[in-house]
């Protein structure tokens, strides 16, 4: 039987993001929330008519604004770095441009599907976490 305890997540941690740790990079990822919506029907609202013309235009604007949402809600930041292994500063358009980039279509849909994950922003999972580092430094 569900509890829904189990499930439930701290809405701190899902606006704030936590950090998910792929190939030596860190990205700090939240859940879509209430701000995302209210972002999300704004930019539809916007582009209203557009978007009821069921067009090739419509359909690249709705992936724009899915794009621009993603960047600006759900990826928050990141540790990476170019080249030269110099670090790269996140910013919105940064963070547009590699969710656009079809080069980057994996680390995007393992973002994606790590935002989604209940126990990713449960504050247990957090504390869980605090301890390990503290029973790892201690031997």
């Amino acid at each position: 039987m569900l509890c829904l305890d189990d499930i439930a997540i701290d809405p701190t941690l899902a606006e704030a993001g936590t950090w998910m740790d792929y190939m030596g990079g860190r990205f700090l990822i939240a859940r879509k929330g209430a701000a995302y919506q209210t972002a999300q029907i704004a930019l539809y609202n916007e582009h209203r008519d557009l978007m009821k013309s069921n067009t090739q235009e419509s359909r690249e604007k709705a992936i724009e604004i899915e794009r621009r949402l993603f960047a600006e809600f759900v990826l928050l930041d990141w540790e990476v770095v170019d080249r030269e292994k110099n670090p790269v500063p996140y910013t919105k358009e940064a963070g547009y441009k590699m969710v656009c980039d079809p080069r980057f279509g994996e680390l995007v849909d393992r973002i994606e599907m790590y935002s989604m994950v209940h126990k990713n922003y449960q504050a247990r999972v957090e504390e869980d976490v605090a301890e390990e580092v503290k029973s790892s430094a201690a031997s």
